[in-house]
């Protein structure tokens, strides 16, 4: 009987942790998502004091999750979303609309990519 509680405690446990960081996750991508959408009519807009204003706040809210991410997505899924960061602001300096652009698209691909694949599904079970 203890050993049928242990396995059963172990299991809850282990699907509330899961939970947890499944949940972690999806906000965190959607939080950092939300400017960016409206970074894309900014630009198309050639708003560069707006584009600029939302991407500094997109960035800080991708540094705010950076102290427990690494715990629960794989390294190079992080540094992809590191990496267009940095394009994205270079394209941004340069002032530059479709680089710009393709850019975001590219960090927008990351950052759902992320959840894509840390989400429970068949894909990923298989």
């Amino acid at each position: 009987m203890k050993t049928w509680l242990k396995i059963i405690l172990l299991s809850a446990l282990t699907v509330g942790i899961s939970a947890y960081s499944l949940h972690t996750i999806s906000s965190d991508c959607h939080r950092v998502s939300a400017p960016l959408q409206q970074l894309e009519q900014a630009l198309l807009a050639a708003d560069w004091e707006q584009a600029d204003r939302l991407y500094a706040e997109a960035e800080q809210l991708w540094q705010q999750p950076q102290r427990i991410w690494p715990l629960l997505i794989d390294h190079e899924d992080s540094h992809d979303i590191e990496i267009s960061f940095v394009d994205l602001e270079t394209a941004l300096q340069l002032r530059d609309a479709d680089a710009a652009r393709q850019e975001l698209a590219a960090l927008l691909y990351h950052i759902d990519h992320v959840y894509r694949h840390e989400r429970i599904s068949w894909q990923n079970v298989l």
